[in-house]
């Protein structure tokens, strides 16, 4: 039911993976899956409606979808998130 709402994910490359590697957990490997992710992604038809489906989630200055979404992690989409915020003029209130 949620690819009706959002049907680019059934041209993402990622739809029949495992999706442990899109969710490293902290440890000797998380940057290795982080890299291995992102690879994935870069060749990913639908990187910019996932990225864009991801920084969505971006409530206030939180994150509330964790993991790899079109190539980037939580802190790569919160940079892009309030770079965006800075450029356009836009703000919350007070911080």
């Amino acid at each position: 039911m949620e690819n009706v709402k959002q049907p680019w994910k059934l041209k993402a490359l990622c739809r029949d993976m495992d999706t442990d590697i899109f969710f490293p957990s902290p440890g000797p490997t998380m940057h290795q899956q982080i890299a291995e992710a992102k690879a994935i992604c870069a060749q990913c038809p639908v990187r910019t409606d996932c990225l864009d489906y991801a920084v969505g989630f971006i409530v206030g200055n939180f994150i509330t979808l964790p993991g790899i979404y079109g190539g980037t992690t939580e802190m790569e989409r919160r940079r892009l998130w309030r770079l965006t915020r800075q450029t356009t003029g836009e703000t919350d209130g007070p911080e």
